[in-house]
């Protein structure tokens, strides 16, 4: 049994999940935090389980020419709770006080958003540094996310693996500036900058323009994170899972 989600799933389909996982041979997790969340409950899952990662449906080419520096991206769904609030107000920001960056949203948007979505065009008409991209296909998002200096993820809740969104903007080279949660991984960061608010992320965005070799060394780390994610290594990682499984 793989458990995506334990922590903030419906408490019906929380009942259902360890009733399920109870009865499981082996549990796969995909991340420490959710495994935590269930053996709570069910601490006798622990010593039946492991935790393989999920990777990015996006994916990541090689470095390339051309990299604006002075361009930052938002990616992921056009819904409430991912953030995008807090990536507009950071567009202001910018954008009072005269600063050359350009901010562009790269999302889907989930059928049943399209209200949310004009209500946010409706309050950023005449924010000339930004745009709007949508429709993108996969390749054409990492292409895209390849050309931008740096990418700002505030998730709510905090970066962590589960964030499908976080590894394709790190596998295709954007410097990212994103918030730590509960469920973010130490070893994030020494790929990442993390800024509580717009504010600080825009403080952050100045400093590391003034300072290459620091951005460089950021964007090779960030690869190198992402790369752990890779959906080669994770197909690895479920093959010798259930090899082990079956000689136990």
């Amino acid at each position: 049994m793989t458990v995506h989600e334990f922590s903030q799933a419906h408490p019906l389909r929380r009942i259902a999940v360890m009733g399920l996982a109870s009865g499981a041979h082996h549990v796969v997790f995909t991340n420490p935090f959710e495994r935590s969340a269930l053996t709570k409950w069910l601490p006798q899952v622990w010593s039946r389980s492991s935790i393989v990662p999920i990777g990015s449906n996006i994916p990541f080419t090689e470095p390339t020419p051309g990299r604006n520096v002075f361009e930052v991206a938002y990616f992921g769904l056009i819904r409430p709770n991912k953030g995008l609030e807090a990536f507009l107000d950071l567009a202001r920001i910018a954008a009072s006080n005269r600063h050359p960056f350009r901010f562009v949203i790269i999302g889907a948007l989930q059928a049943d958003r399209h209200a949310y979505l004009q209500s946010l065009k409706e309050k950023t008409q005449g924010l000339d540094n930004l745009t709007w991209e949508s429709s993108l296909t996969s390749d054409q998002v990492a292409a895209r996310l390849a050309r931008c200096g740096f990418a700002y993820l505030p998730f709510p809740d905090g970066a962590s693996e589960r964030r499908g969104s976080l590894l394709a903007a790190l596998g295709n080279g954007a410097v990212v500036v994103t918030t730590r949660g509960p469920q973010t991984p130490a070893s994030l960061g020494e790929a990442v900058v993390y800024a509580d608010n717009p504010a600080k992320a825009l403080k952050h965005l100045e400093e590391l323009l003034i300072t290459p070799d620091r951005m460089e060394q950021l964007r090779a780390r960030g690869r190198a994170w992402a790369q752990i994610y890779s959906w080669d290594a994770i197909a690895e990682a479920h093959l010798s899972l259930y090899e082990a499984l079956l000689h136990h």
